[in-house]
């Protein structure tokens, strides 16, 4: 069934208010329901259940380099969430997250939820630090979507011989401390972003008005 829904929106800094209203289309509710499946498995894995650490500090220049983390996560927890994030992470996937960020946008014409999906889809691209910086490592920029994919095929996913050689000749090598952290980092902010859009479907699924239409 389609869901409407009509929620409030309260600025905290004034107190002012104002209302979304609209329906969403049952093929659209559908799959933003599955979205939101699939990210309460990603709640259940322990790398999310600890926190999602990716915390770490840098020492030194180039080959000395010395990278510490905080909390580094076990390959472990690292494998165990990168699996669960296949349905959001690939293209060819019907939950693929900028296509389900792109879906909640279009029912919503308020200027702050637009600004807050905007920034997440800015976030999931390249990660958080991106917003404010950049690290290098050779000619490869880490905290890029490009090169996050490059790392995913080559080491994670689908393991391409050419991917981790185009890889391992940009950087140099296969993915050192540095390379890691960045990429760990990425898949926290990702995480956290998909995380943030499943609880407003479920929200939405929560609200007065879509508990109350009719089956």
């Amino acid at each position: 069934m389609p869901l409407p829904f009509d929620i409030t929106i309260k600025n905290v800094s004034d107190g002012s208010e104002e209302r979304c209203i609209g329906t969403i289309t049952d093929p659209d509710w559908t799959l933003l329901q599955r979205f939101h499946g699939y990210a309460e498995d990603l709640r259940e894995t322990e790398w999310v259940r600890a926190g999602l650490d990716t915390h770490f500090s840098i020492d030194g220049q180039g080959s000395e380099t010395k990278v510490e983390f905080r909390n580094r996560p076990s390959r472990a927890f690292v494998r165990e969430l990168l699996h669960t994030l296949r349905p959001f992470l690939l293209k060819n996937e019907a939950t693929y997250y900028p296509k389900m960020n792109r879906m909640v946008r279009r029912y919503f014409d308020h200027p702050y939820l637009r600004v807050q999906l905007d920034m997440a889809k800015r976030i999931y691209q390249h990660g958080k630090f991106r917003l404010y910086g950049q690290i290098g490592a050779g000619p490869l920029p880490l905290f890029d979507a490009e090169t996050y994919s490059l790392w995913l095929n080559a080491f994670e996913y689908h393991r391409d011989n050419d991917m981790r050689e185009h890889f391992v000749r940009a950087l140099g090598g296969e993915p050192d401390d540095l390379a890691l952290a960045v990429f760990y980092s990425i898949t926290a902010d990702r995480t956290q972003v998909i995380l943030q859009l499943s609880r407003i479907v479920r929200d939405l699924g929560n609200a007065p008005s879509a508990q109350g239409r009719s089956n």
